[in-house]
């Protein structure tokens, strides 16, 4: 069953956890119908702290609140700052050095240097020759 107004489609999509978005959205109709949390989640095959959790999501926002959230971070605030990575990108086009030798030049630990190369699709000598135009 399928609350007014959404479709089990707008519900669905690619999820790895035991409840898709519509058996969220149908785990909370059968709390408002009446059925004790513990009997849904036993049902459902959850605990009761994620009964609790999705009708906690579902109140505050919704049927919104039941999609699945991305598990990325808002912040990395051990990220590369901005003028470092310009200037390890800078090395990398400019004179083609590999990660071990950025590292070395400006004292910062390869692997970094290597992520932030990443990042920047810089990561394969070819990359750095398309973005010149060399051939």
């Amino acid at each position: 069953m399928v609350s007014a107004g959404h479709t089990e489609a707008e519900l669905m999509g690619q999820s790895t956890s035991r409840l898709t978005p519509a058996a969220r959205l149908r785990l909370v109709e059968l709390v408002q119908a009446g059925r004790p949390a513990s009997e849904v989640a036993e049902t459902m095959g959850v605990s009761r702290s994620t009964v609790y959790k999705w009708l906690r999501r579902h109140h505050t926002d919704g049927v919104a609140g039941l999609r699945d959230r991305p598990s990325r971070p808002l912040n990395s605030p051990n990220r590369t700052d901005g003028p470092l990575e310009a200037r390890i990108v800078s090395l990398r086009r400019g004179q083609r050095l590999g990660p071990a030798r950025i590292a070395r030049i400006l004292r910062m630990n390869p692997s970094t240097v290597h992520r932030v190369l990443t990042r920047h699709g810089l990561s394969r000598l070819a990359a750095v020759e398309d973005s010149r135009g060399d051939s």
